[in-house]
């Protein structure tokens, strides 16, 4: 989760491209059964699946707490006080901090232990705050590939204080806080997916052992993303766990921007949970992702917390966290964000990322109903569209199209032209009409499959004569349905916001309030 995790970089006109590579499978869905070590119930051999994976290991478990529900919460976006104090550090801001997650109307607050002072912040001032104003805390660690290393000897966490990578000892120092302050309720650590040589089960059943051996109701939690969630590795884990913090990202395709595979990740990602009685807490993004192209928008984020809190009310999750959501009341953009449209700030932007295989034939689109106008008999329409590839970038790979009740009515390469704003020549339409209207289809499409070629490209501003759209301008998500084939070309209408760390707070406090 954290931007400090390794990926490569958009790649520049140069990259490689060709070599189609198969999109990685999905979580596998599991039945469900009412074994589990949670609750001592037994299965087929008279033993607990949790219990059995213990023994295996050769690890007497103490079983794992049974986590809070009900969670809505945030982690990460702290406030630090303006000026450094006599040890040199910015402290964490804890009156600020308890001020605006009150505002947010969150329950539950993910505390980062990152920076040299940060442990003590949390142990001698937020945890007291906290308790105080009745906010239930998690501990959120930073894994080897992320904590504070001295130059030349990344992932010794040697700056990271005061436990470095005993993780054993972070859970005991957690739980010893937990006994003196019993809303601090649970405990993760970022990314684990890219730790798992360090935090295997055994390793990870003894912090828990550890930890609960002092704080009996104490719960951790896996963090993992959806691919890396099987039955198997669950199942393995199962003793040392409460559950998992899943941080939604569309799967395999790592974005942003859609929000339609969410619930069958869900789905999914509970069925395997289920067998072991596990809880799984959502993950969204408040902010920037490393390695993606467009970061996310407040309806984005809006629509997947609505979703999510459907989710926890129906008891299917045990809550949702907004990673990175700013606390700060100062409004600014997204991290990284620009804006991509022609005027104003919305726009349909479609985009392929980086180091990303398709396969020939993939697209994603927008669609809408197009319709002559009152006593009009001809339709004419203009394109304007940018794209982020210019004219001496390889070409043949990615289209840019426009097709009217079925037909092709314009294809151009991204390569066609540069890397400004361009219009098309104007498109008599009127004879793809059927009784006044047609369908309007918006596509981004794989012409032949890369491996690493990355597109960002955009419409806006439609300008019709003699017809009409709902939407031309893209400044609101209405009047136009977002689709793609299946794969990882995307398509998103993204609304770029000056203040989008404000709007995002009010959109999220709003529905933690409802």
């Amino acid at each position: 989760m954290r931007v400090k995790h390794t990926f490569l970089a958009l790649v520049a006109t140069g990259a490689l491209i060709g070599g189609l590579v198969a999109a990685p499978a999905t979580a596998a869905t599991a039945a469900t059964t009412a074994a589990t070590a949670a609750n001592g119930a037994t299965i087929a051999n008279g033993a607990t699946a949790a219990n059995r994976t213990a023994a295996a290991n050769g690890n007497t478990a103490i079983p794992a707490a049974a986590g809070p529900t009900g969670i809505e919460g945030s982690a990460e976006g702290a406030i630090r006080e303006s000026a450094a104090r006599t040890d040199g550090a910015r402290h964490i801001d804890t009156p600020t901090m308890i001020s605006r997650i009150t505002a947010l109307h969150e329950n539950t607050y993910d505390f980062l232990v990152e920076s040299p002072t940060d442990w003590a912040d949390l142990s001698t001032e937020f945890m007291p705050a906290a308790q105080a104003a009745g906010i239930r805390v998690f501990g959120y660690l930073v894994p080897p590939s992320e904590c504070p290393s001295s130059s030349g000897h990344d992932g010794s966490c040697d700056g990271y204080l005061p436990y470095h990578k005993d993780y054993v000892a972070w859970g005991k120092a957690l739980a010893t806080l937990s006994v003196r302050y019993p809303d601090l309720v649970g405990w993760t650590v970022d990314d684990m997916d890219y730790n798992l040589t360090l935090f295997t089960a055994s390793y990870v059943n003894s912090m828990n052992t550890a930890a609960r051996s002092i704080a009996p109701n104490l719960s951790f939690y896996l963090q993992l993303y959806q691919p890396t969630i099987t039955q198997s590795r669950i199942d393995s884990y199962a003793a040392g766990i409460a559950g998992v913090i899943m941080p939604y990202r569309d799967g395999a395709y790592r974005n942003t921007a859609w929000t339609g595979t969410f619930q069958s990740a869900v789905n999914s990602v509970t069925a395997i949970l289920n067998r072991d009685s596990k809880q799984l807490i959502v993950m969204l993004y408040g902010n920037s992702l490393s390695s993606t192209d467009i970061p996310p928008d407040t309806d984005y984020v809006r629509t997947l917390t609505s979703q999510a809190l459907a989710d926890t009310a129906s008891a299917q999750i045990a809550g949702v966290i907004l990673w990175n959501l700013i606390l700060d009341p100062t409004g600014r953009p997204a991290n990284s964000a620009t804006n991509q449209a022609h005027t104003g700030n919305g726009a349909l932007v479609l985009t392929v990322a980086a180091n990303t295989a398709t396969s020939a034939g993939q697209y994603a689109q927008a669609s809408t109903t197009i319709h002559l106008d009152s006593g009009s008999s001809s339709c004419v329409m203009v394109l304007h569209r940018r794209d982020s590839r210019p004219t001496s970038a390889p070409a043949g790979y990615h289209e840019r199209e426009a097709y009217v009740g079925g037909h092709a009515v314009w294809k151009t390469d991204v390569t066609y032209d540069g890397t400004d704003w361009y219009s098309s020549s104007p498109l008599d339409i009127t004879s793809d009409l059927t009784n006044g209207s047609a369908s309007l289809v918006l596509r981004l499409t794989e012409l032949t499959g890369v491996a690493n070629y990355q597109v960002t490209m955009a419409f806006d501003d439609i300008t019709l004569t003699g017809c009409g759209i709902a939407n031309p301008t893209f400044e609101t998500d209405s009047g136009w349905t977002i689709s793609r084939s299946g794969g990882p070309v995307l398509a998103s209408i993204y609304q770029y916001s000056p203040t989008y760390t404000t709007d995002t707070f009010a959109a999220v406090a709003s529905l933690y309030n409802g």
